[in-house]
């Protein structure tokens, strides 16, 4: 065969062989660092543990690890990972992590692994190294005496740590001093005396006055004329027998009056004025100028039948 003809084959077997190791050749760039700042400490003290990775975003997506479990050591804190750039494209990721140990001895810190997944789905595992940490004891000289235990020491506090207090009492006070000007601006305001209460017969007379004042005929307010009426009797008969009479119609409320005996002396004159309210209000009746005139005095004679006696001044009760 022909020289010329192997020249394709041997080109096609270069080109095939670099682009399968084409991963394997970009995952090797990425690099993996584990270090400490002390490898010997004493007991309950504090070293850094330093994680560093130089990777490029093009060879793949670096997943970091979770701390491993650390033998004798605890872990105090784990920093942030930080990145910067690096050289040749390279990003440089950092994390610090803070740990100590409260028992003597040598420990392993063990490798940190890292995955590297490269775009065409294929996986590399990157192990730091291993690095060994002595946790001593502290010293003590057995020659030397014991020394007593010393007394505790008053530090002198600076004036800034004084100023919550001061605040609170310029507070409190405020507080007493507000209080003290309300109390005696209420002492000096005269108090409004309170007249005698008004009973339920003195309402309701009252309120037939005033109505006896308002132009519902000349307006034709015939329907609220006796509205009002029956509302004002209905509230006097509840202030002064305990009757629920504003829930109460007409005929539940003469038949109630049937069979009281306090009311049963004045049922005409309810029923008066309750049946011809009733015409006005329901069946759009027009009741006479004369006929409101007498409901109006019925009202007044029921009030006047049924209020309630007050002792006279100087009888005996």
């Amino acid at each position: 065969m022909n020289r010329k003809n192997y020249f394709p084959i041997a080109l096609g077997c270069l080109l095939l062989l670099s682009i399968l190791l084409q991963p394997f050749v970009t995952m090797a760039q990425t690099t993996v660092k584990a270090s400490v700042d002390s490898r010997r400490i004493a007991i309950g003290e504090q070293l850094h543990l330093f994680l560093e990775v130089n990777h490029k975003e093009q060879d793949g997506k670096l997943v970091w690890p979770a701390v491993p479990q650390l033998s004798g050591l605890e872990i105090v804190d784990t920093g942030k990972v930080d990145s910067l750039p690096g050289a040749n494209g390279q990003i440089l990721y950092k994390q610090k992590l803070t740990l100590t140990g409260f028992d003597s001895g040598t420990y392993i810190i063990p490798p940190v692994a890292f995955t590297v997944q490269s775009p065409d789905g294929q996986e590399k595992v990157l192990n730091t190294d291993s690095t060994s940490v002595t946790i001593q004891t502290v010293l003590v000289d057995l020659q030397k005496p014991i020394r007593p235990i010393k007394d505790i020491i008053q530090v002198p506090k600076a004036w800034w740590e004084y100023w919550p207090w001061a605040l609170g009492a310029l507070f409190a006070a405020a507080v007493l001093f507000f209080l003290w000007k309300w109390l005696r601006k209420r002492s000096k305001t005269p108090r409004k005396l309170r007249g005698p209460v008004e009973q339920p017969h003195e309402k309701a007379l009252r309120m037939l006055e005033e109505m006896s004042h308002k132009p519902y005929e000349a307006e034709g307010l015939i329907k609220e004329y006796y509205t009002d009426l029956t509302n004002i009797l209905r509230t006097y008969l509840e202030e002064r027998y305990g009757i629920a009479a504003a829930e109460l119609t007409t005929d539940d409320l003469l038949k109630l009056a049937k069979q009281n005996r306090e009311l049963k002396k004045i049922r005409q004159e309810l029923k008066q004025i309750f049946v011809m309210a009733d015409l006005a209000k329901f069946a759009k009746a027009a009741p006479e100028h004369l006929e409101q005139v007498a409901c109006m005095d019925a009202a007044t004679k029921i009030i006047y039948k049924t209020k309630s006696r007050e002792p006279e001044e100087g009888a005996v009760v």
